[in-house]
């Protein structure tokens, strides 16, 4: 089942708003060797922790984030933004070593107050590699495109993902990376979605070959 159309739209922007920390915390960065062994700390659990936690997991980084407001937590856990719930820093570091010891990406959020989280780490000596980028904003001549999977390639996924990939410079290790890691960084709504942020020739080539297979 595909969003309603009315929501569509509102999901396609929060998807951009994400792409753009995304590639903002790999900016200058080799996107294939990602964020890999790095510890972000996205602070307060609101929306824009929120994106930022699935831009850096999807980069690769081991995120840790915090709120007092268990509904949020409930709400970002199912909707896979946090993999763990916690009740203390220590708990939360224990996870987050273990990940970035084998540079896997993971999202952990402390039940507790953000700035008691944040005044913790500092006694303790423990500091972020990388924290929300001031500049979000697409790289010149970048198109963000969202689209659901056609109807015809409802059952096989793997066969519309690797057919697009075809349509991908073998060099663009963001949009690669981005590709495979945003379906699981994201709830249920993106299950039959996809997105990309590309060049305006590879844009065009995506819009003509979803044309073709939708005709």
């Amino acid at each position: 089942m595909s969003l309603p159309a009315q929501n569509f739209a509102a999901f396609g922007s929060e998807l951009q708003a994400v792409y753009g920390v995304y590639a903002a915390l790999l900016r200058g960065r080799d996107a294939s060797a990602g964020l890999g062994g790095s510890l972000v700390y996205a602070g307060a659990l609101d929306a824009n922790a929120l994106g930022l936690t699935r831009a850096a997991t999807i980069a690769g980084a081991a995120v840790l984030t915090a709120t007092q407001d268990i509904s949020v937590l409930r709400a970002a856990l199912r909707d896979n933004a946090i993999h763990f719930q916690v009740t203390s820093l220590d708990e939360a570091l224990r996870i987050l070593k273990n990940e970035i010891r084998k540079q896997q990406p993971v999202a952990v959020a402390v039940a507790a107050d953000s700035e008691v989280i944040a005044e913790e780490m500092r006694a303790r000596g423990v500091a972020a590699d990388a924290h929300m980028p001031a500049d979000t904003a697409l790289d010149a001549g970048t198109e963000f495109l969202a689209f659901p999977i056609p109807e015809n390639f409802a059952l096989r996924a793997a066969a519309f993902d690797e057919q697009l990939f075809t349509l991908l410079q073998e060099s663009d290790a963001l949009n690669r990376r981005w590709y495979r890691g945003a379906p699981s960084a994201f709830g249920r709504d993106y299950r039959r979605m996809r997105s990309l942020g590309c060049d305006v020739e590879t844009a065009c080539k995506v819009r003509a070959w979803l044309e073709e297979i939708e005709s």
